[in-house]
């Protein structure tokens, strides 16, 4: 499935690293403000502050003002999840289906908060279907087609009034968190499935599910859940945790099985397992860093001016992690003058002598992203050697946008009186058989962001 990525202030939950959701859980306005003001220490993404904590939250006005301090403590950047636990759900408060809703609202409302978590079911995914043995034979179970489907279970366990909470508060503009919290045991994958699509049929913005464990298959049934909900079914992020210190895998894997936030403390947990945040960001990076994709070569882009090559060799740089080789400015640096200047002081075939001694250079530096000078394939030789030492990738564009993205640009010496689409056309095609014949991998450009064409090309080139 095709899941949609939820941006609240710039930060992009369901794309990337798991974003870091650290909640504040003082019980008086003095220990949420203290709590608050020590945040910018810690690597937080977004701000949960767990409103059930809040002594005063009933009294009038208390939660506006709160709601107040804690915008103007974290800036216009930090986005600030709103969230009543209930004690049904392992909160501090009692609260009628009527009082929930009005508190909610009033948050979503204040123009202070982003995010709401909504409590969606009013018995948690282990009561749903099957009760658990004292065995594996739930996993069994849970395989028998007779047991109810995803949209029927949630309208038998819908929590009162929840389906019109989500749809008031999203009118409010702020995004809806729908969530399911069971603090007694882990249902089988198949009913943790069924309870997020029914989670998604409810239409929040996000679903999250957190369960207890109670031995460490009920883990591996947590991710196994998360990884088939997004396959299967998901079209929108996905946040799951396996809770206490068994479930500490399912806090930092979230990359890998498919869950979109992940919680760590700046101070006292809101939830038994939470990891110290500063410790949490390491351990994501160091699983990220092992997802990036790996080349045996160097990756050379090729193509003709304006294709975009240095545009996409500065992002597959962050997202392989390598450096970024630029020719031409490898060039002037060791010559000591600009390539228009070479051209006119010595001619082009000086300057392709001193392009080839650079890409010869490269045959002993570890791989990299090379953004080559659009003429590198016109010496049989340079192809040879990238052919040897790495792939070549062929970028494309139709000459309307070569035009747009270099007609401001005075550093085409080869364009000098002649930027016009005519003349690149012909230029193009003089070039397009070299090219063609070079290339391991062609992508045409036009229409795409960068992101996308990095992704082609690591499909191609990826070992």
């Amino acid at each position: 499935m095709s899941l949609k990525v939820v941006c609240v202030r710039n930060v992009k939950i369901g794309e990337g690293k798991p974003k870091i959701c650290v909640p504040i859980v003082g019980r008086t306005e003095e220990e949420i403000r203290s709590q608050a003001e020590n945040l910018p220490g810690y690597p937080a993404d977004l701000v949960e502050w767990r409103a059930d904590w809040f002594e005063d939250l009933c009294r009038p006005g208390a939660l506006e003002r709160v709601l107040g301090e804690l915008r103007s403590c974290l800036g216009e950047k930090i986005p600030l999840l709103f969230t009543i636990r209930t004690k049904q759900e392992g909160g501090e408060k009692e609260l009628s289906p009527e009082e929930y809703a009005r508190l909610n609202l009033l948050a979503g409302r204040s123009g202070f908060v982003d995010l709401v978590d909504v409590e969606l079911f009013s018995e948690p995914a282990g009561r749903w279907d099957v009760r658990l043995p004292g065995d594996f034979q739930a996993f069994d179970q849970a395989k028998s087609d007779s047991r109810p489907g995803a949209f029927a279970l949630a309208e038998k366990y819908r929590r009162s009034g929840a389906l019109e909470l989500v749809r008031e508060l999203r009118e409010t503009g702020v995004r809806v968190i729908g969530s399911s919290h069971d603090f007694s045991c882990t249902a089988p994958v198949a009913v943790l499935v069924d309870c997020l699509r029914a989670m998604q049929s409810m239409e929040p913005d996000i679903c999250k599910l957190a369960v207890m464990p109670q031995r460490r298959g009920d883990v591996a049934a947590l991710l196994t859940a998360t990884w088939q909900m997004n396959e299967q079914y998901a079209d929108r992020p996905v946040i799951t945790m396996s809770m206490g210190k068994l479930g500490l895998l399912s806090r930092l894997s979230g990359e890998l099985f498919g869950s979109a936030v992940t919680f760590g403390t700046a101070g006292q947990a809101s939830a038994p397992g939470q990891m110290e945040a500063g410790r949490l960001a390491e351990w994501l990076e160091t699983l990220h860093e092992e997802e990036k994709p790996r080349i045996a070569g160097h990756i050379f882009l090729i193509g003709f001016m304006g294709a975009g090559k240095s545009t996409v060799a500065s992002a597959l740089e962050k997202r392989l992690g390598v450096r970024k080789i630029e020719m031409d400015a490898g060039i002037e640096q060791r010559a000591g003058q600009s390539i228009a200047s070479m051209f006119k002081e010595h001619g082009e075939a000086y300057f392709r002598g001193r392009e080839t001694e650079f890409l010869f250079s490269l045959e002993a530096h570890v791989p990299a992203v090379v953004s080559c000078g659009g003429g590198v394939v016109v010496r049989r030789e340079n192809t040879d050697f990238m052919r040897r030492h790495g792939k070549i990738v062929l970028l494309t564009a139709n000459p309307e946008t070569i035009l747009d993205r270099v007609k401001d640009s005075v550093e085409r010496p080869i364009l000098n009186g002649n930027m016009n689409v005519d003349f690149i056309r012909r230029l193009q095609e003089r070039r397009k058989i070299l090219y063609e014949a070079a290339a391991d991998v062609v992508i045409a450009t036009d229409g795409k962001d960068v992101e996308e064409i990095c992704s082609e090309i690591l499909e191609s080139v990826s070992c």
